[in-house]
């Protein structure tokens, strides 16, 4: 039905609000609402059925179907609950809900250095922002040289299952045999007196690399110390401190907040740090009774020479050169690794070993020891989810030292009596993928990784008035990670020797 609308109100001057008098459109009047004002369904009707009463001399309510009725009306109401008085019948079973629909409080570990209100930050790196860096050339790879002579891996651990598990031996564990050498070994430093100068230069281990590869899945603590022994000649040395977490297996690391360790857990072994730590040693008895007694032998580069490591556990190094942005001569820097092999196989295929610790609190059951038989698949997708940053910075260790195959066993904690013991594990399955198969399987980018490296190396290269060391922070509680000025602790025992000294002075005046 075609209609004008009537022309727009306009208000006189010094006056504001709807017309004082009554608007109407044909002889039919009607009101003015404000936008927010509520409008029935009926508002229109009595005076539309008043028309037709004058017009068609009918009675009242004939001519249409009224839809006042209460039911009707409902439908059209929009109830407002900005206002309304919540009351609360049921206190006691509503404040029980609220208790169990709280998110729970995760505890994290303390930061491994601290971050000072007058500390310098360098830059800021945000982890869901790193995810989508994006480094299409892949870095051109050299073998430099190699050193020592590998385990042979033992098959015979592959058989290991839920029906027949396999206990690791833990019994002459020692957390330093398994040290890694200082980066600044012989053979390193023979290497950068070839290579400084050319190009700038990095230094590192895989250890460490991998950790900056995978940083934007980690939640605890840790950092890297970056030194300059050469500014002039744009040299880096990334490495590693004591309890600087980077060697730390962490459990459930990206777990939900319902199911992940916190650190003020009342069960000691089920805080982080003692999860860290049982995770540790596991990883590392895995490595080493997985490893025959015969050692082999193996030629990368043409250049091998004999392995200056003694009282740690024997590896196979192979030291790398990644050319990083050959295309872009601005860009341009090296970085040289330390990378290593665990084992080989007979037919001489590389091996990283690596053992993934299942979370099992005291009082459940092990999920492995039930499904593991029947579905071995899944079990690494299902262990990705809560393990995002140990399984990714696993499979950078192996694209680092370009690896055959990773062996990853699935260890779970005994259990005695209907009792889990955290002191003793056994090997309840053990599976061998290739790096690549196993990255393209979990969505882990090869080339994201290496464009969070490239990302942070541009701004360590970057000139600053301070020439001092660095340190690559990963914040307790933060999702960022900081690249910041390195803390003098000089000072601090500069200022403990003086207060000694006037409290020495001050026993001998009185005496």
């Amino acid at each position: 039905m075609p209609f004008e609308l009537p022309p727009l109100y306009v208000n006189p001057s010094f006056s504001w609000g709807p017309p004082a008098t009554e608007v109407s459109i044909d002889g039919q009047p009607f009101q003015l609402h404000f936008k927010k004002t509520p409008l029935h369904a009926v508002d229109w009707l009595p005076g539309f059925q008043k028309h037709l009463e004058e017009s068609a001399n009918v009675k009242p309510g004939a001519a249409f179907r009224d839809v006042i009725e209460k039911n009707e009306r409902k439908k059209f109401d929009k109830p407002d609950n900005k206002n309304r008085k919540a009351t609360n019948y049921n206190y006691s079973q509503s404040k029980q809900r609220r208790t169990y629909e709280r998110g729970r409080k995760i505890v994290e570990l303390p930061n491994t250095v601290p971050i000072l209100g007058e500390t310098a930050i360098y830059a800021e790196f945000l982890q869901h922002e790193m995810l989508k860096y994006e480094h299409p050339p892949l870095p051109k790879v050299e073998d430099l040289l190699s050193c020592g002579h590998p385990f042979v891996n033992d098959n015979a651990i592959n058989s290991a299952s839920c029906a027949r598990p396999r206990p690791l031996d833990e019994s002459a564990y020692s957390a330093a045999y398994f040290e890694r050498p200082d980066v600044l070994d012989p053979h390193m430093k023979q290497l950068i007196h070839e290579n400084a100068g050319k190009v700038p230069l990095f230094v590192t281990t895989d250890e460490v690399l991998s950790l900056i590869m995978s940083s934007y899945f980690s939640i605890h603590p840790w950092h890297v110390t970056v030194s300059s022994p050469s500014r002039s000649l744009k040299l880096f040395v990334l490495e590693k401190d004591v309890d600087s977490n980077v060697d730390r297996q962490w459990v459930s690391e990206t777990a939900p907040k319902d199911v992940a360790p916190t650190e003020d857990d009342d069960i000691i072994s089920e805080r982080i740090s003692s999860l860290g730590e049982e995770s540790t040693r596991v990883h590392n008895c895995f490595i080493k009774q997985s490893c025959l007694r015969s050692r082999g032998t193996v030629r990368l580069s043409d250049r091998v020479v004999k392995s200056t490591f003694t009282d740690v556990h024997p590896r196979f190094y192979r030291y790398r050169r990644f050319m990083m942005n050959v295309d872009t001569p601005s860009k341009r820097y090296d970085i040289i690794v330390r990378c290593e092999v665990d084992a080989v196989e007979r037919d001489n295929s590389l091996v990283r070993l690596f053992g993934l610790l299942e979370q099992c609190r005291p009082g459940s059951t092990s999920v492995w020891r039930k499904e593991l038989d029947s579905n071995k698949a899944s079990a690494l997708p299902m262990s990705y989810s809560t393990n995002k940053a140990k399984i990714t910075r696993w499979i950078a260790l192996s694209h680092l030292s370009s690896v055959n195959f990773m062996k990853i066993g699935l260890v779970a904690r005994t259990e005695k009596d209907n009792r889990i013991d955290p002191e003793h594990h056994e090997i309840v399955s053990v599976q061998s993928e290739v790096p690549l198969v196993l990255a393209s399987h979990l969505g882990v980018r090869v080339q994201s990784m290496w464009a969070v490296v490239d990302t942070i190396m541009q701004k360590i290269m970057e000139d600053r008035t301070n020439d001092g060391d660095m340190v690559l922070v990963k914040p307790s509680g933060s999702y960022k990670i900081l690249l910041a000025e390195k803390q003098d602790d000089d000072d601090d025992d500069e200022e403990e020797e003086e207060e000694e000294e006037e409290e020495e002075q001050t026993e001998e005046e009185d005496d």
